[in-house]
Parts: C-alpha cells; structure tokens; sequence
C-alpha cells in the first residue's frame, strides 16, 4: 500500500525554527477568535503543541552545539590529527616510492595496485575530511590491512606493517575522543528528525485549515486567507531571499525579526513537489 505524507500535498519551504514557531504563534492567537473569525480551540491545541515541540528541538541542537563545541575543543585532537596526516602520508609515499622505483617487479606491482584500491585519491583524500569521516575511514584502512583483511598481503610484502600499527593506535584514540560525544546522549539525526517533525505540525496546521475550508466559496476563500497568512508571509520571505541569492536567516519567535544566523544549505528546499490539486499558499 502507498503511503503520502502532507508534504506531498501542501508546497512550503522549509522554516527555520524560529520561523515556525512565530508563524504558528501567530495562527494560535487567531484561533482565539477575532472580528471575522470564530473561535476555534481545537486549531489552537494543536498550535500549542507545535510550539512546545518548537521548543523542544531548538533546546535539543543547542545542547547538541555546546556537546560538538566539546568534542571538536579537545585539544589532543589538535595534537592527534597532524601525527594522522604525517603517517599516513608517509605510508602512501612509501608505497608510491616502491610503485615508481620497481614497477616490473611484484613488489612494485603489489604497491601501485595497493594505492589503487585502498587509497584513489592519496592520503589527502582522507586527510581532509570532516573528523568523523576521517577516522571512519581510516579505522576502515587500519582493518583491511590487518591479517585477512584484502590488503594484508602487500603491506607484509611491502614492508609497511609499522605504518598500519602506528595509524591503528593514533586514530584510535582519535575515535574514542570524538565518541564521547555521542555517549553523551545527543546525535544530529536526532536533531534532524526533531526539525522534520517540525515541519510536519507546520504542515498539519495548514491541512487543518484548508480541510476545514475547503470549498471555492469567498466565505472559505477569504478565512483561509486570514488563517494562513501568517505562515505564508514566512513562506514568501524565504523565497524571496532564495530568489535574490541571500542568505535565509531564523527569526526571532517572539518579534519575528531576523536574527544573524544563515540558514543550513538544505533547509531551503521545498518540502515536496506540490499534487496537481494543492492550494497554493500566498501572502494575505
């Protein structure tokens, strides 16, 4: 059976945070009942429950900021990092020496096709990762070129088993600094998947309106309107940042004012490709 999510039916930008929550503030005061629109309790139990989780996830990736600030500061890593770069670097321009120097013998072989299938692109192909990555890999490398592993005959022919043994504690000890953070509790898809969910009460609330709302009459029409406007005021800011190539900021939930914090890159996608029957979201 095929499942669709909201996303797939309302077009929306992603919102930063602060961006949701000021939206959906604004929406639950209108459910209190204004002038032209009656009061609407459930709409705003379910805006007050957006907000909260709002809440709930900025205090998460700050906690998770202040955990990788901890982690990336530790200064061993500064002092683990190069004493990496250096000896695997070294481990590659050995192997490169023998490949260059004896090309026609076996051992010159072994070392070309050693660098071919473990290392493509040299030691900095791995040097200048983001740390996590780096010692992923190379935990990776350390494996193959130990006893069964498929590069553990050409580093014994090679004569590069002090190279492998001084990678294997160096980014050891490497990991286990930077999994430190993680035994504190707080991984980023955990952040991610509180942001998504996010969106998700966003999206709920405008489907909430618009099932509410739903035919072509100009009563529906024009109380759509009202109860949406204040998410696509939002909407409309962030395409009009992304339409003159600047930076789309958060905003301050309470004020609704920009705060000096670029958006991550992929926060600016559209959540779906709209359905042929989506209403389409425009400033009031």
């Amino acid at each position: 059976m095929t499942t669709s999510s909201l996303g797939d039916y309302v077009r929306l930008y992603r919102f930063t945070s602060g961006r949701r929550e000021h939206a959906i503030s604004r929406v639950a005061k209108l459910a209190d009942g204004t002038e032209t629109l009656a009061p609407w309790p459930e709409l705003k139990a379910l805006c007050q429950d957006a907000i909260a989780h709002e809440q709930g996830a900025r205090d998460l990736k700050r906690r998770w900021e202040v955990q990788k600030k901890m982690g990336a500061s530790d200064p061993r890593l500064a002092e683990l990092d190069p004493q990496i770069d250096a000896t695997l670097g070294s481990l590659s321009r050995t192997a490169g020496e023998i490949a260059r120097t004896f090309p026609d013998t076996p051992k010159g072989q072994a070392a070309a096709e050693f660098l071919k299938q473990a290392l493509p692109n040299g030691a900095t192909g791995i040097i200048h990762l983001p740390y996590p990555e780096q010692e992923r890999q190379l935990a990776d490398l350390v494996r193959d070129c130990r006893e069964g592993g498929p590069y553990a005959d050409p580093i014994a022919l090679l004569g590069l088993g002090d190279f492998v043994d001084r990678l294997d504690g160096l980014n050891t000890e490497f990991g286990d600094i930077l999994h430190r953070g993680k035994a504190r509790g707080i991984e980023y898809v955990n952040v991610q998947a509180a942001d998504q969910e996010g969106q998700d009460r966003l999206l709920e609330i405008v489907a909430k309106v618009l099932g509410r709302f739903s035919s072509r009459s100009a009563a529906d029409a024009k109380a759509r309107a009202e109860y949406l406007a204040p998410i696509a005021e939002q909407n409309e800011a962030i395409g009009l940042a992304l339409r003159n190539r600047r930076p789309v900021r958060d905003v301050n939930p309470a004020t609704g004012v920009e705060i000096n914090e670029d958006l991550a890159p992929d926060a600016a996608a559209p959540t779906a490709a709209p359905a042929p029957t989506t209403p389409e979201l425009a400033p009031a």
